[in-house]
């Protein structure tokens, strides 16, 4: 029992270390697209801290396979290193017991991976998108600083002279917008419409997710500037539609679907999503059981010696998981056959080398001999 859990806190110690740096690496390069977003006004500044803490279990689910499966490796290679791991061989500890003792992180682990991949992650998408969409309604126009002009792309420009008590609305506005090329006697000319508004707002439509500014109790100019014919139009409320917002793609939509419903789903798209959120748990296991075998290392190779080829097998599992998603999206391989191929590959590497490390074979030899002397 002792032994047990001086082998269980190595690894637990190094996949909380490990996690949290792979955790930090990804976390900053979101950290750097929402703070991207803010300045450009499609988010408020306190939303994007929201943004960053949903988005920390949704990584965590992806990168503790990875970590597992490097904990792993460093933690076993540092023992083999030392030689520790002969000692407790001479002491009758058998290969196959160091795999019973990896097993309670990688148990614990999958579970865990599990839980947010199947259910959590697609619950934590749905209020991220939500946050989204509604600062999407107000934060270009909050981000809109009074007293200057300001360019809505090419053909628009903004005036505000005062912000209004209400997040993200103004008072007293000017916007001026080109329009069309229009002949007129004395040549041809972009014609211009230039609003004044008392008060103006923003709205999301709800089916489109297009951005409208909404004018109130102004007028609007039309006409070519320097001609004397132009137009004025009063009104009490006048919409300005921004550029539409990009559609949500059907994968990320698909990320948000409960697990439930891809389930009860026929479709392609929906299939391959579900076959994503099983193989990544199912990874954890594959991985972290591959790892035992990989570890094993030379005194003077050091505990980093099999770290590379380590990676190469990863990043080639990895990259099976993703091609089998998108040929299961297309229809190319059929929904039984799904990404098992994949995990039967990993499966089929880790028996060889558990049966080169002798774990599928007899027990240790010194193992064997003092049960045979306890037996004589």
């Amino acid at each position: 029992m002792i032994i047990s859990r001086y082998l269980s806190k190595e690894i637990s110690v190094t996949v909380l270390a490990v996690a949290l740096v792979l955790l930090f690496i990804f976390i900053s390069g979101e950290f750097i697209e929402y703070l991207a977003k803010a300045a450009v006004g499609e988010l408020f500044a306190s939303t994007v801290f929201k943004l960053l803490i949903i988005q920390i279990p949704i990584f965590l689910g992806l990168l503790l396979p990875l970590a597992l499966y490097l904990a792993i490796l460093l933690a076993y290679g540092r023992l083999f290193v030392d030689q520790e791991m002969t000692v407790l061989s001479a002491c009758g500890m058998s290969p196959k017991e160091f795999i019973q003792i990896a097993l309670r992180p990688i148990v614990v682990i999958m579970v865990l991976v599990g839980g947010v991949t199947l259910y959590l992650a697609p619950i934590l998408l749905v209020q991220q998108d939500q946050l989204i969409r509604e600062d999407a309604a107000v934060a270009y126009l909050f981000a809109v600083k009074p007293g200057q002009f300001q360019s809505l792309g090419d053909d628009r420009v903004l005036y505000v002279e005062e912000r209004a008590l209400d997040e993200g609305a103004f008072e007293r506005v000017f916007i001026a917008e080109r329009g069309d090329h229009v002949r007129t006697p004395s040549g041809r000319f972009r014609s211009w419409d230039a609003l004044v508004a008392a008060e103006v707002t923003q709205r999301l439509d709800d089916q489109t997710q297009d951005r409208f500014i909404i004018f109130r109790d102004g007028e609007r100019y039309s006409g070519v500037p320097g001609e004397k014919d132009y137009e004025i139009t009063q009104f009490e409320e006048y919409h300005v539609r921004l550029n539409a917002s990009p559609a949500t793609s059907s994968r990320r939509a698909r990320d948000t679907l409960p697990t439930l419903e891809l389930l009860q789903s026929s479709d392609p798209g929906d299939r391959a999503e579900l076959q994503w959120r099983i193989a990544i748990p199912l990874a954890a296991l594959l991985l972290g059981l591959l790892a035992v075998p990989l570890s094993r290392v030379k005194p003077r190779q050091g505990r980093f010696a099999k770290l590379l080829p380590a990676i190469l097998i990863f990043i080639v599992y990895f990259n099976l998981l993703t091609v089998g998603r998108r040929w299961l999206e297309q229809g190319v391989i059929p929904a039984w056959l799904g990404l098992w191929w994949v995990h039967l590959l990993i499966l089929a590497l880790i028996l060889f080398l558990w049966q080169r490390e002798g774990i599928l074979g007899k027990q240790h030899s010194k193992s064997s001999a003092r049960k045979s002397g306890e037996g004589a």
